[in-house]
């Protein structure tokens, strides 16, 4: 277990975590060969927040896909999410033998995993329902979560880089959570600044139409304003001779 936090700015989208599981909790992760709890699928990166017997089943649910599979997979959207971890969680009761709970206040039956995941299409979290949240600045999931949150909170900003956000998230919770003395692991997706401010966009539009205008009257009038002149040149020419 641990903390996955994922940070959205106009410059990128990130995704870290402290969780580098083990069944070794108390022995440091430099000591072993842990496995990181972040793993990418496609386009996604996915951090898994659960015990690492069900992450190592995960892992290997996720690993018998396809490359045609993975190829066509888009989890663009909380529909698709939802639809390929219902499914996901079906391979795991079938092929890797992982018993489901039931609670007496849900109408689901629940796995003991949450997942967080990003890609260039945003922050989705993933809970032990298969129901899908999206966030549209940051969010954390684990042991840490409100630590990570709060420190979120406290240093969002829009023209930050996404990734120094995650790791101050991740170091306040190195600080307030025992044994949490382990490595952490970054990942991001760089995206394009496409913001444009409305006064910006509508003078960019003005100046594309001027533009086409100045083309329609060079080049579908009868005769350009260079070829005019050297017309009138010619005929004065004529006459002197």
């Amino acid at each position: 277990m641990g903390t996955i936090v994922a940070a959205k700015t106009q410059h990128g989208i990130t995704i870290g975590a402290d969780c580098l599981n083990t069944f070794e909790e108390l022995v440091h992760s430099s000591l072993n060969n842990a496995e990181s709890c972040i793993t990418k699928l496609g386009e996604s990166f996915i951090g898994l927040n659960c015990s690492y017997a069900i992450q190592q089943a995960a892992l290997a649910a996720f690993t018998s896909l396809s490359i045609e599979t993975i190829s066509d997979l888009h989890l663009s959207n909380r529909d698709l999410i939802r639809s390929f971890f219902a499914s996901h969680f079906d391979n795991l009761r079938m092929q890797q033998r992982i018993l489901p709970q039931q609670q007496a206040n849900l109408p689901f039956e629940t796995l003991a995993m949450n997942a967080l995941l990003i890609n260039r299409h945003g922050i989705f979290k993933v809970d032990a329902t298969r129901s899908v949240y999206e966030y549209k600045k940051y969010w954390a999931i684990g042991s840490g979560e409100a630590f990570a949150l709060g420190a979120l909170h406290a240093t969002y900003n829009e023209d930050a880089d996404a990734e120094s956000l995650v790791r101050t998230a991740l170091k306040a919770c190195g600080t307030f959570e025992a044994n949490r003395n382990r490595e952490v692991l970054i990942k991001t997706i760089r995206l394009p600044n496409l913001k444009l401010a409305p006064a910006d966009k509508e003078k960019t539009e003005r100046d594309r139409n001027v533009t086409e205008k100045g083309k329609v009257l060079i080049h579908r009038g009868p005769v350009s304003i260079k070829r005019g002149k050297r017309s009138r040149r010619k005929d004065s020419e004529e006459s002197d001779t």
